[in-house]
């Protein structure tokens, strides 16, 4: 008669291809779902960690009526990441204590484009403008692998404020162009 059990040997070949797929799949749900929280400041570069990588670059500074300055960035978003949900937050004006800096533009929602921009107004602002910047933090959520790989990150940007365009009559400042 045939013996019709498994060997020993194919017994712990099976166990052990078991425990590699279970092992491929942990990590393939574990991959990004950390938070890659770093910062970056400038008025021009790029920001990685992980999963978030963009590039946010100040397209323009205008001065206002009543000393309003109002700054225009585009973000671009690098990678295969998936962004999901994208928010600006600790929003101030460095240099200015009376000053009041709000989001203007809409920020869009899922699924998030390649590229976007956002519109800040900073008000209030006294005649000593020297060395102020728009300070803010970008945060932004991203999946991968159909939503299996989960990522967040946020980075605080800074930008000059030294109008690269002016309203009303003014003179611009500054060209960012040349930086």
């Amino acid at each position: 008669m045939e013996n019709n059990r498994p060997s020993n040997k194919s017994l712990w070949m099976a166990i052990g291809s078991v425990l590699i797929l279970v092992v491929a799949a942990l990590t393939l749900l574990t991959v990004g779902s950390h938070d890659a929280s770093s910062s970056t400041s400038g008025t021009t570069g790029a920001a990685s960690a992980g999963a978030i990588q963009y590039t946010l670059t100040p397209l323009r500074v205008a001065r206002g009526p009543e000393g309003q300055i109002t700054v225009e960035a585009e973000v671009v978003r690098q990678g295969s990441w998936n962004w999901r949900k994208v928010s600006v937050e600790s929003l101030s004006v460095t240099g200015q204590p009376d000053a009041i800096a709000t989001l203007i533009s809409e920020l869009p929602t899922d699924p998030i484009p390649e590229r976007f921009g956002a519109t800040f107004l900073c008000e209030m602002l006294d005649g000593n403008q020297k060395g102020s910047h728009l300070t803010f933090s970008l945060k932004v959520n991203a999946a991968k692998h159909f939503g299996l790989s989960n990522a967040g990150g946020q980075r605080t940007h800074t930008i000059a404020l030294v109008a690269t365009e002016a309203t009303e009559g003014l003179e611009p400042l500054m060209d960012t162009d040349k930086h």
